[in-house]
């Protein structure tokens, strides 16, 4: 997501971590393949940065509320 974030190192390290494993959920869920048997796949790495987009929309939204 573009633009300023201002949440610190290990704000970015849980929310991208967290991201990244809700992303290998979704892949094994939808049959993309297993994420620890395929991690340096290309399917898998797009998995893992789609679910850390989710998670930044998810939080970006939370923190516009409040």
């Amino acid at each position: 997501m573009p633009g300023e974030e201002r949440v610190g190192f290990f704000m970015t390290l849980l929310l991208d971590v967290s991201g990244a494993l809700l992303g290998g959920c979704l892949a094994t869920t939808f049959g993309m393949g297993d994420p620890i048997d395929e991690f340096f796949y290309l399917s898998t790495s797009a998995a893992a940065v789609a679910g850390s987009l989710v998670i930044l929309f998810g939080w970006n939204a939370i923190r516009e509320r409040t």
